[in-house]
């Protein structure tokens, strides 16, 4: 059984990278639905071969700022999805070990651009029956409704999910500009408050698909603002 989830939400990017703010709001919905080509601003797979190593690919005829900007949330959705969809016992180590991330990128002597997987047990996967196996996220327009998220795992790929998220964040580590990194890494960091701190916004509950990337994303845009002078409108 394939699991599927479909997330409303409205984006605006942020001018630390180059275009306007970075907010996102709505609702998640348990209906399945397909993203609808004409409408597809990003879609982005990932495949893991028979060493359990993932490769990450994206096709987008965006321009390359907004490319950027789906990318960082395609990611931190993807972070929600799967911290919603995967087994209770496994939250709190996914959480942790993204928070790990977070301080083997933002360093005390700065960014860096970490190595994410080795000795990370979470992204570890040996075995041929992990081949062919991974997940597509489709980030597509919505007349009227803003942007949508669907996060597709191929094919029985619950296995995956777990690694899928570090690898994406590992791709995007090492391809981001600095400012794109620095924006990835502080709301990373913010989402993990949210599910930490913030009521509604634990894992199990199926707002936190929404919520968490959010609030991650308000969060890292006013601290930009605040270190930039930028402003929030």
């Amino acid at each position: 059984m394939q699991l599927r989830s479909l997330i409303s939400i409205s984006i605006l990017m942020s001018l630390f990278l180059g275009g306007s703010h970075v907010f996102a709001e709505g609702n998640s919905s348990s209906a399945p639905t397909s993203a609808k080509k004409e409408n597809l601003l990003l879609e982005t797979t990932i495949s893991f071969n028979e060493k359990g190593k993932a490769q990450v690919s994206y096709d987008s005829k965006s321009s390359s700022q907004d490319v950027l900007t789906n990318k960082i949330n395609s990611a931190l959705v993807l972070y929600a999805y799967v911290m919603h969809h995967t087994k209770e016992n496994q939250r709190v180590p996914l959480l942790n070990q993204v928070q790990r991330s977070v301080q083997k990128i933002a360093t005390g002597s700065g960014l860096k651009r970490a190595d994410l997987i080795t000795g990370n047990s979470l992204a570890n996967l040996t075995g041929k029956e992990i081949a062919n196996k991974g997940l597509k996220i489709a980030l597509s327009k919505e007349l009227g409704k803003g942007n949508s998220i669907e996060v597709i795992p191929l094919e029985g790929s619950e296995e995956i999910l777990l690694p899928s998220v570090f690898y994406m964040f590992q791709d995007l580590t090492d391809n981001l500009s600095e400012n794109g990194l620095r924006f990835m890494v502080l709301a990373m960091g913010a989402m993990n408050k949210c599910y930490r701190e913030v009521p509604g916004c634990k894992g199990e509950n199926a707002e936190s698909m929404v919520k968490a990337p959010s609030y991650g994303l308000n969060l890292a845009v006013q601290i930009i603002s605040k270190v930039t002078g930028a402003e929030i409108k």
